[in-house]
């Protein structure tokens, strides 16, 4: 014979009427949902001008390491 060990539930007058996130009007909601989008989209922005940022320091690297290179082979002749 099992035992089922049951835990009450927390009530939460917000959450027990409206499961998302205490949202009850749709406007607010479609709000909500559109301000998570913005925020999407300026984190991918971000995250590109970031990649961008560093591919163009490592361009940047690599022309500088080609120019020490170019400078020594010029020096030794």
């Amino acid at each position: 014979m099992s035992t089922v060990i049951t835990f009450p539930r927390r009530h939460n007058p917000v959450d027990a009427h409206n499961p998302v996130g205490g949202v009850s009007n749709p406007q607010t909601l479609r709000a909500k949902v559109a301000e998570l989008r913005r925020l999407a989209a300026s984190s991918r922005t971000a995250t590109d001008n970031l990649h961008q940022a560093i591919s163009r320091l490592e361009q940047l690297d690599i022309r500088a390491h080609a120019q020490k290179i170019k400078t020594a082979k010029l020096e030794s002749l």
